[in-house]
């Protein structure tokens, strides 16, 4: 599966993409993921689309739109 991560800001404008993104499992809406490093910094995941399941079920792309929030955010999710 192929899996394609774009951070957007607040008003959905995309910031920078990921191609290729290594995941364990796909994230649902709403999940917090942590980001890369020790930088502390949280995302929260605003949405998750499955392109062309019907087509390919094995062989599909995931794309994973993340937003960054703060801690406090972070705390109250």
């Amino acid at each position: 599966m192929r899996y394609r991560i774009v951070e957007v800001d607040e008003d959905g404008k995309e910031l920078r993409q990921e191609e290729n993104a290594q995941l364990n499992s796909i994230p649902g809406t709403g999940d917090l993921i942590a980001g890369e490093g020790n930088d502390g910094q949280a995302y929260i995941v605003d949405a998750v689309v499955h392109h062309n399941f019907i087509v390919e079920p094995e062989l599909h792309s995931v794309t994973i739109k993340i937003r960054k929030i703060d801690n406090d955010e972070a705390k109250r999710v």
